[in-house]
Parts: structure tokens; sequence; C-alpha cells
């Protein structure tokens, strides 16, 4: 029965692994095959999957200098991805140099500001960057002072107030609730 069970389990995980790689693979399956297509098919009205008419002109059009610079982009490209990598890092091991063997005020607090940042996906970040931008602009655009308590301003349900409640910048002191 064990046996049975496990197989069972197998099985749909792996169905599920099939559809899960059907769905997500899909869009560059049609991607791939549209480069094979004339413009006239790619842009038709009536899309098909495989192309009726395959052609390979794309592929020797992308390298055709006259009409489209693809090399000269590429090269620009490495050029600055290479740059900016090779000096991040540089930068990052002068730095990691310092943070592990170099004692000074505030290391540990660097150091622990690198944790959340490592453990928790970029997209949170700019979530919370931009609220506290936007919080920003509700509370200048209404002319709101919010360290004189009037940020109560709201916009699409989100109150300027309660954006700026963790703001770092805020006066501690002009807090009405006689918490510390």
């Amino acid at each position: 029965m064990a046996t049975n069970k496990r197989v069972l389990s197998r099985i749909g995980f792996y169905l599920g692994l099939a559809v899960f790689l059907i769905i997500t693979l899909f869009p560059f399956f049609v991607m791939l095959m549209t480069s094979f297509k004339s413009a006239k098919e790619a842009i038709s009205l009536h899309p098909t999957i495989l192309p009726q008419a395959w052609t390979l002109q794309h592929y020797i059009d992308i390298f055709n200098p006259l009409i489209f610079p693809f090399v000269d982009y590429f090269r620009n490209s490495m050029v600055v991805s290479l740059t900016s990598s090779v000096i991040a890092v540089f930068l990052g091991t002068l730095g990691a140099y310092a943070l592990s063997k170099l004692r000074f005020k505030g290391r540990t607090t660097i150091n622990a500001s690198f944790t959340p940042s490592t453990c928790s996906p970029a997209s949170c970040w700019w979530c919370r960057c931009s609220n506290h931008h936007r919080a920003w602009d509700l509370r200048h655009r209404a002319g709101a002072d919010y360290h004189h308590g009037d940020a109560d301003v709201t916009d699409g349900g989100v109150h300027a107030a309660q954006l700026l409640r963790h703001h770092p910048g805020r006066n501690r002191r002009s807090r009405n609730d006689g918490r510390p």
C-alpha cells in the first residue's frame, strides 16, 4: 500500500511538473516559431503556431549591418556590462576585505544591514522604496507637514501618514500618542 501511494505521489509530481513546464515554456516556443515565419505571416490576424512557410530571412537580416547593426550593439553591450561587472567586483572585494579584516565603529551594523537584503527578493525592497516615494509625493502634493500631524490626505485608499509611520527621518518628539 505504501509503495502504491509513493508511486502515485511521484506520478502526480511529474504530471504537475510537466504542466508547469508546458505553461512556462509555451511563450518561448511561440517566439521561436514566429522567428521562422515571414513578416506577413507573423503579423497576420489569423495566427498559427507553426509557420506555413519556413524562412531563415530574419536570422540573415539580423547580421546585415545595413538593416540592423546587431554586431555593433552587441559589442557595445558587452563592453558596458563587462566594465561595470569588473568595477562592481573590484569595489565589492575592497569593501568585503574592509568589513572582514578591519575593526571600526559601525562595522557590525553594516554587516547586519546586508542580511535582510540578501534574504529577501529585490521586488520586496522595490515595493518598500516605492511606498516611501508615494508617501513623500502625497505629503508634498497636498502641502501636508507630517511632523506637525496634518498628513492625513488620502489617494486611492493609501494614507500618507500610514506610509510615513515607520519613516526613519521623522521627528519622534512630534508623536501625539504618548509612546517614546
